[in-house]
């Protein structure tokens, strides 16, 4: 089965989603393929916090803040691990974090803060209500919206190529093999296992990383990476169902707490 597309994207955690969402808004016909059976992958077992300058939660409470400030910051996490830290993607991160915040509270996410977060000279921690799955749910409801096809149970297999060009995947799917041939490779693949860590999602198996490195594609600072460990699979938090009624209702109620 062969399947004509602008735009394959692997795997729809919250950077797939959001790759696939950016693609679909310069209307580009999408596909993503996930090998789960539910949306989300690794995001809805994050944290959930998400550290930003310049937000609109800052402004509305005076803080003036900024990317470079961020940047500055960031290296005291690092402690002896600097010297395996990649100056050019965190200024990647903190100059495009400030975006991707307002666009995940303009697809109705709600967040709280921001909260002090030391070595951060300002707050900066905002923090998802109610759970990370709340950027699963926005996010996939907002590529629906767009268009976007996504097919749950398919796996990635292999990358198809013309020319010595890589124009598609197969995935397998019900016992079924498809292709899917892209007339451009706006996306490439994102996968989510860390080297020499334990896996946080057991599906988490870096399917993706095997087919870029395939191709040539190299890894930058693996050993950096650092497992905060697995969260209980059930708990009062994971089993609330993402409503955005009920995030604001907590941010609300955590707002007062905080003030009493």
């Amino acid at each position: 089965m062969a399947n004509a597309l602008s735009a394959p994207d692997v795997g729809d955690g919250g950077s797939g989603l959001f790759a696939a969402i950016e693609a679909a808004e310069m209307r580009r016909r999408v596909l993503v393929l996930e090998k789960n059976l539910a949306p989300g992958g690794t995001t809805n077992w994050a944290v959930g916090s998400l550290s930003s300058s310049a937000s609109p939660m800052h402004a509305a409470i005076g803080i003036q803040d900024r990317p470079a400030a961020h940047f500055e910051d960031m290296a005291l996490f690092h402690g002896a691990f600097l010297s395996r830290d990649n100056p050019d993607l965190r200024r990647v991160l903190v100059e495009n974090v400030p975006d991707t915040l307002k666009k995940l509270l303009d697809m109705g996410v709600v967040f709280f803060g921001p909260m002090p977060e030391p070595p951060h000279r300002v707050p900066r921690m905002h923090n998802v209500l109610q759970n990370s799955r709340a950027y699963a749910h926005a996010l996939y409801r907002r590529a629906r919206e767009l268009g976007v096809d996504i097919r749950l149970n398919h796996r990635v297999f292999r990358l198809l190529y013309e020319r010595e060009r890589v124009v598609g995947v197969e995935a397998e799917a019900d016992g079924s093999q498809h292709r899917f041939i892209a007339r451009e490779m706006k996306r490439k693949y994102a996968g989510e296992s860390i080297a020499q860590a334990g896996a946080l999602v057991k599906t988490s198996t870096g399917d993706a990383h095997q087919l870029a490195l395939g191709v040539g594609a190299g890894t930058v600072t693996p050993s950096a990476a650092r497992n905060l460990g697995v969260p209980p699979k059930v708990n009062l938090m994971t089993m609330l169902p993402p409503s955005r009624f009920l995030a604001l209702l907590m941010k609300w109620s955590t707002a007062k707490l905080l003030q009493a």
